[in-house]
């Protein structure tokens, strides 16, 4: 797995997260990565060191991100999605801006939440996001929704199974 790094924005250029990832798949339209316990992170709320497992998949034609999270011990906590602009990557670095609205399901519920629509109100205000992208982040969530309903891989629990060195099929 080759290293790279992770960088997260909001949509005024701000840092959201920046962490070491190792890249697990890449392929011209998909990049998925991994970060383990023990990875430095830089966030806007602070720095400390990872704890938990995580994997993440990153579309070049999705405005949304994907994560998959277990804690030190490979616990499944849960699927987490950050709705955002769609993501880029080169060879050393993965960013996207991350828009607020996020869809999380945590292990063991069917049930899909949708969390922090008060940040994204407040920051639609603020940075002044235009009514097209604001629609488009609406509708991302219906989509994200309707995949997690479907109950596909990879918006279902078989991506628990994961673990690094093993294959990933979706």
């Amino acid at each position: 797995m080759r290293p790279l790094c992770l960088r997260s924005k909001k949509y005024d250029g701000s840092l959201h997260y920046r962490y070491g990832v190792q890249e697990v798949e890449r392929t011209p339209q998909r990049l998925i990565t991994y970060s383990h316990p023990g990875q430095p992170v830089e966030s806007y709320r602070g720095c400390w060191t990872g704890t938990r497992h995580l994997l993440s998949i990153f579309h070049r034609d999705q405005p949304f991100v994907q994560h998959v999270r277990w804690d030190g011990q490979w616990q499944p906590e849960f699927l987490y999605v950050d709705i955002s602009t769609t993501t880029s990557w080169n060879d050393d670095t993965v960013g996207y801006i991350d828009l607020d609205l996020d869809l999380i399901q945590p292990f063991g519920v069917t049930e899909v939440k949708l969390d922090d629509e008060d940040e994204f109100e407040e920051h639609r205000l603020r940075w002044g996001y235009p009514e097209p992208l604001v629609r488009a982040c609406w509708a991302a969530v219906a989509q994200v929704q309707e995949r997690f309903a479907q109950g596909a891989a990879p918006f279902c629990t078989s991506m628990f199974a994961w673990r690094p060195g093993s294959s990933l099929t979706f």
